[in-house]
């Protein structure tokens, strides 16, 4: 009995021991820290950095990344792996209204195969480019160059793109951008070894410009110093291993036109394929030991252009082997298509085929102006337009209108996001070179084809 009342005991006072929590003294401790914390506002936002483009050497000796916040300048950092030591460069502004600079888009930062050098894009800051353009100046892009083990360095203004000469890492080529507009926004320059980024004027969605595309590419050899201007270049592309540069020539009048074909270390040049016509879209293979272009002229019936594709082999032999592919001299290419100038032709991996797209040419509405035909008068001789209605502002005239069928397989907010792609869709084909046959890939039924 005596025992019985102890253990009642123990058990009474432990759970007196007990802390209870009434629902109230809960809720009100936890709304106590919560009441300190401090909301995030959209100031924090907005200068929030993240890490975007990120690079290492080849050699492993050194690292480059980029910080950019929401809204603001962009910043490159170059750290040496074994020292640790950081060396930081302003690249721009992020975002830039109108079209941004590279930094929009992840500035353009990239070294060289030997791991000897880097380049890298930048535009004006923020509040440069916002003084530029009240004052309705051009925004352009430039490229900085340095030497990584003696940061000597040299800025390129102007520059549209620029690559290092592949493997060989002997030259770099500076494609300079074309005059810009009052008030217009930076030309983003972009790295690479195989053609320009964006679509090419032929393939786009508007009639394709029959201005000059060609501008300055510079070619400063690494080792000297010494700098070359080649005129007139509107495409430039670099081979694996970097002993050739294949670039597009555009002139005024289409006089000089074509593909030509420098080796980088005897330094000669000789014309691939020449014409009135206009060239686009570069590519070379993998390995590099094979190169297509676009060949693409104009016809009085149709808005886009008619394209062939134009390849070449044997670059190692005295003269390189031409391979061309004119689907109007093809009876088995399908009626009413054509070579479409939205994606590059390239060679397959056995190179006995070329590999492109093709498409419905848009016909014109109304007759293209023959050769040497006068053009509407324009400017200050151009006729009148319609007087707005009284109390009407140009806002007023203009109407969205939105129309969505219930049949439609997509959403009207998905067909607006892959416009461009439906727009630029093209159907995957082949042309083999041997047995000189065409050969269509996709169609409605199969639209999308990979190549194995």
């Amino acid at each position: 009995m005596k025992s019985m009342r102890l253990r009642l005991f123990c058990a009474i006072a432990l759970v007196s021991s007990i802390p209870v929590f009434s629902p109230v003294a809960s809720m009100e401790q936890a709304a106590a820290p919560a009441a300190a914390k401090k909301s995030i506002q959209i100031e924090d936002v907005v200068a929030w950095k993240s890490i975007g483009t990120t690079l290492i050497s080849n050699n492993g000796e050194w690292f480059a990344y980029r910080v950019a916040p929401q809204e603001g300048d962009a910043e490159l950092t170059i750290r040496n792996v074994a020292s640790g030591k950081e060396t930081k460069f302003p690249l721009g502004e992020v975002g830039a209204p109108g079209g941004g600079g590279p930094a929009a888009a992840g500035a353009s930062i990239q070294f060289s195969d030997d791991s000897k050098w880097i380049a890298f894009s930048t535009t004006p800051s923020k509040a440069e480019a916002t003084r530029m353009r009240r004052s309705r100046r051009p925004i352009q892009t430039s490229v900085t160059l340095m030497n990584l083990a003696s940061e000597d360095k040299k800025e390129y203004p102007n520059v549209r793109r620029f690559a290092f000469a592949g493997e060989a890492a002997s030259h770099i080529a500076l494609h300079r951008a074309p005059a810009a507009a009052a008030g217009g926004a930076a030309t983003p320059a972009g790295g690479g070894r195989a053609g320009g980024p964006g679509a090419a004027p032929g393939g786009a969605a508007d009639a394709p410009d029959n201005r000059p595309r060609g501008t300055d590419l510079i070619l400063r050899d690494l080792s000297t110093g010494a700098e070359l201007n080649v005129g007139n270049v509107s495409d430039f592309a670099f081979n694996k291993d970097g002993k050739f540069l294949a670039t597009i020539i555009d002139a005024t009048d289409k006089i000089g036109n074509g593909v030509q074909l420098r080796n980088m270390s005897a330094g000669t040049v000789s014309a691939l394929d020449t014409d009135v016509a206009n060239y686009e879209r570069l590519a070379w293979t993998q390995k590099g030991d094979g190169l297509t272009v676009l060949k693409g002229k104009e016809d009085r019936a149709f808005i886009d252009r008619m394209f062939s594709i134009v390849g070449f082999t044997n670059f190692g032999s005295r003269e390189p082997k031409k391979t061309v592919f004119d689907p109007s001299k093809d009876k088995s290419f399908p009626a009413g298509f054509a070579i479409s100038g939205n994606r590059a032709a390239t060679w397959n991996d056995k190179m006995g085929a070329f590999v492109f797209g093709i498409r419905e040419p848009r016909k014109r509405t109304t007759p293209a102006p023959a050769p040497g035909a006068t053009t509407p008068p324009e400017g200050e001789d151009a006729p009148a337009a319609p007087a707005t209605p009284a109390g009407a502002s140009e806002a007023d005239e203009k109407v969205d209108l939105v129309l969505w069928h219930w049949k439609d397989s997509r959403l009207q907010s998905q067909q607006e996001v892959q416009e461009g792609a439906d727009r630029n869709y093209t159907y995957l084909s082949m042309y083999h070179v041997g047995p000189q046959k065409f050969a269509r890939l996709a169609d409605d039924e199969v639209r999308t084809v990979s190549m194995a």
